[in-house]
C-alpha cells in the first residue's frame, strides 16, 4: 500500500504464470533503503567487534546497538519491499508475499478450486478507500490477494486474473451494486 500501481506494472502474464505486483520503488527509495541496510550492517559489526562483554555495561551497550540495527533495518526495508502475488498455473500453486530486488519472500501454497475472483471497495480510517482483490473457494472461504489504491486498475487486473483462472469476476467496487462478469472462453 502507499505505492502507486499501474496496469503495466501490476500484471505480468506468461503462458502459465501470472504475477500481480506493486510498481517497483523509485531511485530515491532504493537509495534510502540501501543506506539503511548499510547502516544496519555497520551497527551490527560495531556491536560485535567493539563491545566489552565482561561487564553489565557492555551487554547494555550491545543490546542497544542490536536494537538500533533492527529498527534501522525495518525502516530501510519498508520502502523497497514490493507486494506481489504470483500464480503458477502449471503447478496449480500461488505465492503471496513480497519481493526485495531479485528475491521473492513468501510461501508457495496449493491453489484451491476457485469459485470466483472479487474486487470490492474497502473504507480506510482516514476516509479514503482502497480496493481489495480476493480469491473465493468452497463457497464461503476466501484469500485476500492484493490491495489497490485505484479502482480501475484493481478492476482491470482482477478481470485479467479471473480470465487466466477461467472463473467469474464479481465486481463490488460500488456498494450494493454487485456485477458478475462470467468467464468467456
Amino acid at each position: 500500500m502507499g505505492k502507486s500501481t499501474s496496469i503495466d506494472d501490476s500484471l505480468r502474464m506468461g503462458k502459465e504464470k501470472i504475477i500481480v505486483r506493486d510498481s517497483p520503488p523509485n531511485l530515491f527509495f532504493n537509495l534510502l533503503g540501501s543506506i539503511a541496510i548499510m547502516v544496519f550492517f555497520i551497527l551490527l559489526v560495531t556491536a560485535f567487534t567493539t563491545t566489552d562483554f565482561s561487564n553489565d555495561t557492555g551487554w547494555k551497550q550491545w543490546s542497544s546497538m542490536i536494537f538500533s540495527a533492527i529498527v534501522v533495518l525495518g525502516y530501510g526495508l519498508k520502502p523497497i519491499l514490493v507486494q506481489q502475488v504470483h500464480f503458477d498455473l502449471n503447478k496449480n500453486t500461488f505465492q503471496k508475499g513480497y519481493r526485495l530486488g531479485p528475491v521473492s519472500l513468501g510461501k508457495w501454497k496449493n491453489l484451491p478450486e476457485t469459485d470466483y475472483i472479487s474486487i470490492f471497495r474497502q473504507p480506510l480510517k482516514n476516509g479514503k478507500f482502497n480496493f481489495e482483490m480476493n480469491l473465493w473457494y468452497d463457497d464461503i472461504r476466501h484469500i485476500e490477494l492484493f490491495y489497490f489504491d485505484d479502482g480501475v486498475i484493481g478492476y482491470r487486473t482482477s478481470l485479467q486474473v479471473a480470465q487466466a483462472l477461467k472463473v467469474t469476476l464479481v465486481d463490488a467496487r460500488i456498494p450494493n451494486e454487485t456485477i458478475q462478469i462470467p468467464f468467456k472462453d
